[in-house]
């Protein structure tokens, strides 16, 4: 894994793998989409695995609620959400996973090799 600051982050291609926040307080892993830069501003598109597919907000609760109480299944959401930041202090570093990283993840994922 490596830290990059935002600059460097968004010349990142879409598909990487991440997460970001102040320095080492990092938040979930997320999965990069596009960057955004403006005049003032910048920022990026990211989908976030760790939610459940829902229209709406009221769907998701139901959702949620029937995994937790009755075992449902349901796939996980892969609509991407807008990250903003107008003055520059929003997100202080990124968390960017390799893909010798990613390979370990998926042998992890996969069969239990930790090693």
């Amino acid at each position: 894994m490596r830290i990059l600051d935002a600059e460097a982050f968004l010349d990142l291609p879409p598909g990487t793998v991440f997460a970001f926040g102040p320095a080492f307080a990092f938040s979930g892993l997320k999965i990069k989409e596009a960057s955004i830069r403006g005049e003032g501003y910048w920022g990026f598109w990211a989908c976030d695995p760790c939610w459940v597919d829902a229209d709406d907000c009221g769907e998701a609760s139901t959702r949620l609620l029937d995994m937790q109480e009755n075992g449902a299944s349901f796939p996980m959401d892969v609509s991407v959400s807008k990250y903003m930041s107008y003055d520059g202090d929003d997100f202080e570093c990124f968390l960017v996973f390799e893909a010798a990283d990613l390979d370990h993840l998926r042998s992890i994922m996969g069969n239990g090799d930790w090693e």
